[in-house]
């Protein structure tokens, strides 16, 4: 109609939700305990892309500024100083880079940011609209739901204070910037960009990488943590545990195995190494234990050879251990000409250990992997639960485990023409868990 005047229906400005989401997860991002080549090249770039975006809206400066100052907090706390300077002093030169780039006088710079700060001082009166109460309950309800959730991750999550500041500051700035101005533009902004935060404060990862020791992964899954598997190759997984920027903070941990194998050579250059450089800080159950990195010295392999001897198939081998150390085993046992052929052709035969425990009236007879033999595994105590597990840690419960006094290897007498006559057997002593204040 000719007559009718046009009608402009008010719109939502989505680079303003953009830019409350660019500086919580780059915070996010920002905030890894990482210290690798490609996790640096990453950050300096989200500082410079930061640093940039805070050049078009004073409100985009104020929340990048903010995840910056979180960010080196955190990296202070943790005595990065490094990145603490570094991450803070390269925002800085961002900065300043990118207004020269702008085509303006850097003697101007610090007059902008302070400009900023006194229109914030002025908002709240100076365009406020009032808005009706159920608008104001329902975004309080929503507030407060994102506010209980940030509290949840610092104190029960332990993810740290840079988190909690970046979480709480954003917030607090969408709060005032939706509910003062109160009109549809900006309730929609507080609204939308809400829903965007739900989603990443529920289903994001947790910032600390988390690896699943055994065959049940869906505990990392199904709790929604950051998964980092190991490479699942046995000296590539020992690599990665043992590698402090690679090993992963957390560990959940359950053992188990598919009889008639022993526990005891899965993934055993893993497991040692988490004796090494990891300490237990929760237990579930009995069935899951939580491992934690250790903060301190980073211990190295180190193993001492007590002696290697050459032995045969049935041949009982005692081990004497009044002190209770840690024995650590390898075994070669070589296939002959015929089982090299079946190895090809059908499956290799198999290979039995025979376990006798110190004060045990009952032993232990399990499939023994002789391609796994040279890799060694913990032969003594016996661990073949997650319990027994973190016992190892233990001064007072290591006793309560199977200490072996004796060990034998054979096979069917049938299949004795697939080996080669002398098995080589070499026994080492290696350092009990440092055990973590």
């Amino acid at each position: 109609m000719r007559n009718c005047p046009e009608v402009h229906p008010p719109e939502l400005d989505w680079d303003q939700v953009y830019s409350y989401l660019l500086a919580y997860l780059a915070g996010v991002f920002l905030l890894q305990k990482r210290r690798d080549a490609s996790f640096y090249f990453v950050a300096l770039a989200l500082l410079f892309f930061l640093a940039f975006a805070g050049l078009t809206k004073n409100t985009s400066l104020v929340l990048a500024a903010g995840a910056v100052v979180a960010v080196t907090l955190q990296k202070a706390t943790e005595r990065n100083f490094g990145a603490a300077l570094g991450f803070a002093s390269f925002f800085l030169l961002s900065l300043v880079t990118a207004w020269a780039v702008a085509g303006q006088e850097l003697s101007n710079l610090p007059g902008f940011i302070r400009g900023i700060f006194v229109f914030s001082s002025g908002y709240n009166e100076a365009v406020m609209f009032q808005e009706d109460r159920a608008t104001t309950v329902i975004a309080l309800v929503i507030l407060c739901l994102l506010l209980a959730r940030s509290l949840y991750n610092f104190l029960a999550l332990k993810l740290g204070v840079g988190r909690l500041l970046i979480e709480t500051s954003i917030l607090f700035i969408v709060w005032k910037h939706g509910l003062v101005r109160a009109d549809f533009f900006h309730l929609a902004l507080f609204y939308f960009t809400a829903s965007f935060f739900a989603m990443a404060f529920f289903f994001m990862e947790t910032g600390a990488a988390v690896d699943s020791f055994g065959s049940f992964p869906g505990y990392v899954l199904l709790n929604r943590l950051n998964y980092s598997p190991r490479p699942m190759l046995e000296q590539a997984n020992e690599a990665f545990y043992r590698n402090r920027q690679t090993a992963p903070r957390y560990v959940m941990l359950r053992l188990s195995t598919v009889p008639p194998r022993s526990v005891m050579q899965d993934d055993a250059l893993a497991a040692r190494a988490l004796l090494d450089n990891y300490h237990p800080v929760g237990v579930e159950g009995g069935e899951c234990v939580l491992l934690e990195k250790n903060s301190g010295v980073w211990r190295q392999p180190e193993k001492k050879l007590l002696w290697e001897t050459g032995l045969q198939f049935g041949q009982d081998i005692a081990l004497d251990n009044p002190s209770h150390e840690l024995f650590w085993m390898e075994v070669q046992i070589e296939p002959s000409f015929l089982g090299g052929l079946s190895s090809v052709f059908y499956k290799p035969p198999a290979c039995l250990i025979r376990l006798r425990f110190a004060g045990k009236k009952d032993g232990l007879v399990a499939s023994f992997i002789t391609s796994m033999g040279t890799c060694g595994c913990l032969v003594s105590p016996y661990v073949d639960t997650t319990t027994g597990f973190a016992w190892l840690y233990s001064e007072d419960e290591r006793s309560n485990l199977k200490w072996v006094e004796g060990l034998a290897f054979g096979c069917d007498p049938a299949a004795r023409k697939f080996f080669k006559n002398t098995i080589k057997f070499r026994l080492y002593s290696i350092p009990k868990p440092a055990i973590q204040p």
